[in-house]
């Protein structure tokens, strides 16, 4: 049965998922089909597709050939595209930012790094959360987002 709550997904989450070579693929997917029968919505910051798209770059650059030529993001565009494709035909996943006060959200960023003593990345993610009232998030990072209280799934 779906409950009323909502799910924050970290970027982590969305490369196991993205990306077929990952260790963690076949972890990420399966905790993908509980996500859709049990939230209701799964919340994607442009912050996380962000570093989505960067790290499946670099990851893909590490694990290439010795010798074959380092690609370039717009190598991964169709790639790219079907992420953004699978995430907008799922009504339940929406690609959120701040929705109240901007200014506000990065002020608490800057307090959750002091607060919590994360890394800014995650301080925006958790801001973003306390923007929107969200009390979970599907990460692998459970030390850094264990401090703050939220509800952490991991894959």
């Amino acid at each position: 049965m779906k409950s009323n709550q909502n799910c924050y997904l970290d970027a982590n989450f969305l490369i196991a998922f993205f990306l077929p070579n990952h260790s963690d693929y076949e972890g990420s997917r399966k905790r993908m089909i509980e996500l859709f029968e049990n939230y209701k919505t799964l919340f994607i910051s442009w912050l996380s597709l962000d570093e989505t798209m960067y790290k499946i770059c670099t990851i893909s650059n590490r694990q290439r050939p010795e010798g074959q030529k380092k690609k370039r993001p717009k190598d991964f565009y169709n790639l790219y595209m079907n992420m953004l494709n699978f995430i907008l035909s799922n009504p339940n996943m929406k690609i959120i930012q701040f929705e109240n006060n901007h200014i506000q959200g990065t002020k608490n960023a800057i307090e959750n790094i002091l607060n919590y003593d994360l890394d800014p990345h995650d301080a925006f993610h958790y801001a973003i959360m306390q923007d929107l009232n969200v009390n979970c998030i599907v990460t692998k990072d459970k030390k850094d987002f264990g401090k703050t209280g939220v509800n952490v799934i991991s894959f």
